[in-house]
């Protein structure tokens, strides 16, 4: 191998039967490129990570300006290396997995300058999440998918005592019936620390607050930055606490002043396109205290798979899964103004915790009332159209003793005589009885000296109150009532029957 080789020609020379396709991807440490091997009718393809450290001819000066000497480059580009080597093969050992990209093998080269160096791994072939988003719209189910395969690659490493500590949407690939993967297992984490050029800033993105503030940490950072790049996808692409300005644009200083304010335990709401029950399994995911976040990855999947199952349902779920009490700013949200609110939702089945009794529901007072004028309003009803139909019929009631009681007291009450101006044509005079004023509108019932239209008006009897009737001009329908004060004739027509 000569110091002038291309990555193209590396790939040949150490993988001979592999031919090179094209390049797929470029960082800042190396390229990848599709490779082909076909053998007898089959045909594999693969993809093939070409690293080189240093990364390029200015690094070895940097180092030089931080003070590392000449005899001390080799032995510093050597670290990086062996820590390179060592993430390749723990990746080794997940091969297999199902939602993690495996190696299908590695080389280390040491170029003839004895300080430089290129490492290859060759990798099943996929399609970064990046490319993928471009002939892609992932709705709210395909997010939870997502969340559900890293947490099932997350679960592995959980189990083996795997803390990945980079998950982004760079690290994430998608198959070719769309499942997801969780690739680079601190590869470019390695290199990226010990590039002296790297500024800090840009770095937080998707990284815990315990990882920056106090160092000490465990695998529950990588939950939270799960919760991160779900929380993105289903808040049109803006990460917690990024509101876009006027024009609808993140600007770099927007999104540092979210990091930072994130990174400083601020607090903030559910993303606006998720169902209640997806947001506050992310919003747990997201918490800035790592007790309150999902204990393992296993807990989170089933919460998404919970989440998913009730996309369909109309209102907020009952249960544990919520936000921090803190403060909470409004999601970003580019269009329409929406009205965003912490729904919380109960354990999903397999969870490790039971699920808690929900308290009793308060009644509704309200709605109560409502109801129960509505049944007053009803019964009123159906009493005054029994009485109406009675008092048609006018039917002569059947002696008892509440009647023969009712009529001694009339008997007793001195009842006022027939006045003699009244054109009794035929005048009767009746037994006392109860009438109901019933008026037209609900207007007051007149009374008059005589049986005219035209006579002195002597009083008015409410709507619906009782009157005592004593005698009946047949001949023009009037009636002579007696109620309180008011004495005198009425319209016959608005009075009806009640009880002797």
């Amino acid at each position: 191998m000569t110091m002038e080789m291309t990555p193209e020609e590396i790939i040949r020379e150490v993988w001979p039967d592999w031919n090179v396709l094209r390049r797929i991807g470029r960082g800042s440490f190396g390229d990848v490129f599709e490779c082909e091997k076909q053998e007898y009718d089959a045909v594999s393809r693969s993809a093939v990570k070409v690293i080189s450290i240093p990364r390029d001819d200015t690094q070895i000066p940097e180092l030089r300006a931080e003070g590392i000497r000449e005899d001390g480059t080799g032995t510093y580009f050597k670290k990086i290396v062996d820590d390179c080597v060592k993430e390749i093969k723990m990746m080794e050992s997940l091969k297999g997995e199902s939602n993690i990209v495996y190696v299908e093998d590695f080389k280390v080269i040491q170029k003839p300058d004895g300080i430089s160096w290129v490492i290859l791994i060759r990798m099943e072939l996929l399609t970064g999440f990046a490319k993928y988003l471009e002939t892609h719209t992932m709705n709210e189910a395909q997010v939870l998918d997502l969340g559900i395969d890293i947490c099932t690659a997350l679960d592995v490493c959980y189990k083996k005592n795997i803390i990945h500590r980079d998950i982004k949407p760079a690290n994430i690939m998608v198959t070719e019936n769309g499942h997801f993967k969780l690739g680079d297992f601190g590869i470019a984490r390695e290199l990226s620390k010990r590039d002296i050029g790297l500024s800090a800033k840009g770095t937080y993105n998707y990284m815990a607050p315990e990882i920056r503030n106090i160092g000490s940490y465990d695998q529950r950072v990588d939950i939270y930055s799960l919760g991160i790049v779900l929380y993105q996808l289903l808040n049109n692409n803006c990460a917690p606490l990024v509101t876009p300005n006027e024009k609808g644009e993140v600007t770099y200083e927007i999104r540092e002043n979210a990091i930072m304010r994130r990174m400083q335990g601020e607090s903030f709401g559910p993303p606006c396109n998720a169902h209640p029950a997806a947001g506050a399994a992310i919003l747990k995911a997201c918490a800035f205290d790592a007790g309150k976040r999902f204990s393992t990855p296993e807990e989170m999947k089933g919460a998404l798979i919970y989440a998913k199952n009730h996309l369909n349902d109309p209102a907020p779920l009952n249960g544990p899964f919520q936000a921090e009490p803190e403060k909470t700013v409004a999601a970003a949200e580019i269009g329409p103004e929406k009205k965003l609110f912490i729904a919380p939702i109960s354990n999903p089945p397999g969870s490790e915790k039971p699920i808690p009794t929900p308290p009793p529901k308060k009644p509704n007072r309200i709605l109560y009332g409502i109801i129960a004028l509505a049944v007053l309003i009803v019964a009123l009803l159906a009493v005054l159209v029994f009485v109406v139909l009675r008092s048609d019929s006018d039917p002569e009631p059947t002696e008892t003793t509440a009647t023969k009681t009712t009529a001694a007291t009339a008997a007793a009450t001195t009842l006022p005589p027939a006045p003699t101006t009244a054109p009794m044509t035929v005048p009767v005079n009746i037994e006392p009885k109860v009438y109901l004023v019933v008026t037209p509108q609900g207007d007051p019932l007149v009374v008059r000296r005589s049986t005219t239209e035209s006579a002195e008006k002597v009083g008015e009897v409410p709507n619906g109150a009782q009157v005592y009737a004593y005698f009946t001009n047949t001949a023009n329908d009037w009636i002579y009532i007696k109620s309180g004060e008011v004495i005198g004739w009425a319209r016959a027509g608005y009075v009806r029957y009640v009880r002797s």
